[in-house]
């Protein structure tokens, strides 16, 4: 049977030691990225921060959620993520992301009690009231990061259709199309001379 050990009783000899071995490498990626685009948040451009605290944040952040309501609004024109776009980014999809790392580096190191890794995160188990919770949260901050992503590519795929800048083609050809006065703030129909 393929989901049982074979007589070596190695984990690479059967289906599932492939898949937890798919699933562990997939963990460090996810982990790193997670990294790479907080360090690229405090050290990048004007278009990656978390602007929460920005005079008129609110304001457009309920007049962005209006427009994907189809509700009359008046949701100015963003070039970086708007302002509901770095919220679901910061605190429901970053909120996720830590609690699947955490619980995640938790089952990884429960067996090795005796490790680095376990003396780590071993604090997480009492956090979430026992191994089985830990289990669950994982499980279903899983779940809350893929409906997120299904959302995501749904609002990413709307603002291209609807604003027509480039938004989702630019994941694609490098190239998003913006009038001039949004990315430099002149007003784009006055000519220098």
């Amino acid at each position: 049977p393929i989901f049982s050990p074979v007589e070596n009783g190695n984990a690479d000899a059967y289906l599932m030691g492939w898949a937890r071995i798919i699933h562990f490498i997939s963990a460090i990626v996810f982990v790193v990225g997670m990294l790479i685009r907080l360090y690229w948040t405090v050290f990048g451009n004007r278009y990656t921060t978390f602007d929460i605290y920005k005079k008129g944040y609110l304001r457009v952040f309920f007049e962005t959620i209006k427009f994907y309501l189809f509700l009359p609004n008046k949701k100015p024109h963003t070039i970086g993520h708007n302002p509901m776009a770095q919220f679901a980014y910061w605190v429901y999809f970053g909120g996720c992301s830590f609690v699947v790392a955490i619980t995640g580096m938790y089952m990884y190191a429960e067996p090795q009690q005796d490790s680095l890794l376990w003396g780590t995160f071993g604090w997480v188990g009492t956090v979430f009231g026992g191994s089985a919770n830990v289990r669950a949260a994982h499980h279903l901050a899983a779940w809350l990061i893929i409906v997120f992503v299904v959302i995501h590519i749904y609002l990413a795929i709307r603002e291209e259709y609807l604003v027509r800048n480039g938004t989702m083609s630019s994941i694609f050809t490098g190239w998003k199309i913006d009038k001039k006065k949004y990315v430099t703030g002149e007003d784009d129909d006055k000519k220098t001379k």
